[in-house]
């Protein structure tokens, strides 16, 4: 069975002091720094998901909790940028691989009274959009193109359904951000002979009239949970352009 630590915190977020301890209660103004990490695949094999969490729970408790599987090097619970509200989900990174075995070997954990979903995290994918696509660049070409760099996990090409043709622009998944990354470094790339733009693929903002994106079950779009549904690829959306470009779940 798992043990929940939360239970020696109080409401309001402080320390509970043990009973007969003489240990005075810490201040709610001192914090405790704990790093948060990076969010790209480094320590990808000592790095664990967990979804399902409370609003109420922060990275004290995470850091808690965790610690009795091993030592935690970063703690990144995921936030909403304009709110600042917990998403409800994090990433944690052990500092030996062998804390990640531990936490995942079959038992349930529970924060702030409230199972847990916790599971190694998959490696971060990187997407990009390809522009300049013409009609006649077969689908099968930019495929291959593209995989030469690393494994491509999905491509997608969206349809103008009023001009009952193919849009020219499309975009392509690999299944690790470090080959985006890879491809990036040349932004104008030929396939065959056609020459084409490659820049990353942008979620859309929130509220920016072009359907914004939404959370998937409070989780990340990467290490393997989708979050954004709606890409583009940077610079000026021109009127009459695609405006929902889905993603497949990955």
């Amino acid at each position: 069975m798992y043990q929940d630590y939360t239970s020696d915190y109080l409401p309001n977020g402080s320390l509970a002091t043990p009973t007969g301890s003489n240990e005075k209660p810490k201040s709610e103004n001192t914090e405790v720094r704990i790093p948060k990490g990076t969010d790209d695949n480094s320590g990808e094999d000592r790095k664990l998901f967990i979804g399902g969490l409370s609003w109420e729970t922060k990275e004290p408790q995470l850091m808690e909790y965790f610690s009795q599987f091993g030592e935690v090097e970063s703690v990144n619970l995921k936030v909403d940028p304009l709110t600042g509200r917990s998403r409800c989900f994090a990433f944690l990174v052990f500092k030996d691989v062998s804390s990640v075995s531990k936490v995942i070997d079959g038992r349930d954990h529970a924060l702030s009274s409230k199972k847990i979903d916790v599971k190694k995290a998959k490696a971060k994918p990187g997407k990009i959009f390809v522009g300049g696509v013409t009609p006649e660049l077969e689908e099968d070409a930019i495929r291959t193109h593209f995989a030469q760099f690393g494994t491509v996990t999905d491509f997608e090409i969206p349809f103008d359904k009023e001009k009952n043709q193919r849009k020219n622009f499309c975009f392509v998944t690999f299944e690790r951000e470090e080959v985006m990354k890879e491809v990036l470094k040349n932004s104008k790339q030929k396939i065959g002979e056609v020459d084409v733009d490659v820049k990353k693929a942008t979620p859309r903002p929130k509220g920016g009239g072009y359907g914004g994106f939404d959370y998937y079950g409070g989780m990340d779009y990467y290490y393997g949970y989708n979050d954004f549904h709606s890409w583009y690829g940077g610079g000026k959306m021109q009127k009459g352009q695609d405006k929902s470009a889905r993603v497949n779940p990955y």
